[in-house]
């Protein structure tokens, strides 16, 4: 898992969370969020999991 952050158009900054399937080296799942807390993490693994 790797979490970023990203600066938008308008100024506003965002944080994307990925998962690398580090088999097929594609990302499995992503979430964008515009805080960076546990909600962001839980719910990116949680997707990785169910996909």
């Amino acid at each position: 898992m790797d979490i970023t952050y990203l600066k938008l158009n308008n100024g506003q900054w965002v944080y994307l969370a990925s998962v690398l399937d580090l088999h097929t080296h594609k990302i499995s799942t992503h979430q964008i969020s515009t805080t960076m807390d546990t909600k962001l993490v839980m719910t990116t693994l949680q997707s990785a999991i169910n996909s």
